[in-house]
């Protein structure tokens, strides 16, 4: 398995990365924003609802309310919803660090001549704290967010914006991330995919979803380039 992804990795020119719990740690109360939006919908709108897949839950709760309300009322009532997602995500960007090595593995894909992708569920603007903080923006091509995207992961829409910038067959691109919404957007859009061990998702999450393969962290894939 180790020589197919050296091999893979040949052949490889685009390398998509994660953010969060890929290339860097995320330390925020993901059950309390989970609630903060529950409480939302229970007080102003009487439907209590556990919000786990969260934005798919936002999108059920919007079905409901469909009958009760115009579009534009819609609109306002899923977007007090996602301003405390990109509240949490904000705070939680203002504190992120890299994982050990990312620096360095992010150099050495650059001299090697790999072009660099992101694509993440963060909003705009804690993806551009990310970046900005961890002085990584540099190193990718191209970046798309949550809410670049009609449907953000684990549909394959951003992979497929990522795929029709960088015009290239789609063998040529390739995903990591550490959430199973990051493999099933890889296989949706037909791509390779590789599951890491950094983030959300164990071993068991990722091995359902049949990623090519799974690496302890994504620094692992520097040993398969040299």
């Amino acid at each position: 398995m180790n020589k197919d992804l050296k091999k893979l990795l040949k052949k490889v020119e685009v390398i998509i990365f994660d953010l969060e719990g890929t290339l860097v740690e995320m330390k925020a109360d993901w059950d309390q924003m989970r609630e903060d939006i529950r409480n939302y919908f229970n007080t102003q709108y009487d439907i209590d609802m556990y919000f786990k897949p969260v934005l798919e839950k936002i999108d059920e709760v919007l079905n409901l309310l469909a009958d009760k309300y115009s579009q534009s009322e819609l609109d306002q009532i899923k977007d007090g919803a996602l301003q405390i997602i990109r509240d949490t995500h904000k705070k939680a960007a203002k504190n992120s660090v890299l994982f050990d090595g990312i620096l360095d593995l992010l150099e050495k894909l650059k001299k090697d001549k790999f072009k660099m992708a992101a694509f993440t569920q963060s909003g705009r603007e804690a993806t551009r704290i990310i970046l900005n903080k961890n002085s990584i923006q540099k190193y990718f091509d191209f970046v798309i967010t949550r809410e670049d995207v009609d449907k953000p992961k684990p549909f394959p829409d951003g992979i497929i914006k990522i795929i029709n910038h960088f015009k290239l067959n789609k063998n040529k691109f390739i995903i990591c991330g550490d959430h199973p919404f990051d493999i099933s957007a890889g296989k949706k859009a037909n791509i390779y995919t590789i599951g890491v061990l950094t983030g959300v998702g164990n071993k068991n999450d990722l091995s359902n979803m049949n990623p090519d393969y799974i690496l302890n962290s994504v620094m692992e894939i520097k040993k398969y380039i040299t």
